[in-house]
């Protein structure tokens, strides 16, 4: 099951057990067998606008009260998952760092040794590629 397909779910069991779309009960009984997902899915359901917690009870017996606006649209969950998986204030910070190790160890340049990784690692890939396909040629 997809992330939207869980979202869509977990909304459309509120929208069972609700009455003029206003959902009462526990919120994690909501998320029936989906309870890993608990932040993720209603962080999405408020980002998209399809509820409004009204009331958060907060467990002990004491229900939610969720306003149901609209069903998860793809587009609208598409939309909000589109950005990079690298935000930039991340990527800055990274080259930050990487300039802040050079400086401190200015005989290792740690471009040059990534790049010497990922070359080493590409040739290590090609030979594997080829031991493991070995024999698996057919013979013309």
């Amino acid at each position: 099951m997809t992330n939207f397909e869980r979202i869509k779910q977990v909304y459309n069991n509120m929208l069972e057990k609700s009455e003029d779309n206003l959902y009462t009960g526990s919120m994690t009984e909501a998320m029936g067998v989906y309870l890993p997902h608990y932040s993720t899915t209603f962080k999405a359901l408020r980002e998209m606008g399809c509820i409004e917690v009204v009331h958060n009870g907060r467990g002990g017996g004491n229900p939610s009260r969720v306003l149901l606006n609209h069903a998860p649209d793809l587009e609208k969950f598409t939309e909000m998952y589109k950005s990079p998986l690298t935000k930039r204030e991340t990527r800055d910070k990274l080259t930050q760092r990487i300039s802040n190790l050079e400086r401190r160890m200015p005989d290792i340049n740690i471009t040059d040794l990534i790049l010497s990784t990922e070359q080493r690692l590409e040739v290590l890939e090609a030979a594997l590629r080829e031991v493991t396909s070995f024999g698996t040629e057919t013979q013309a």
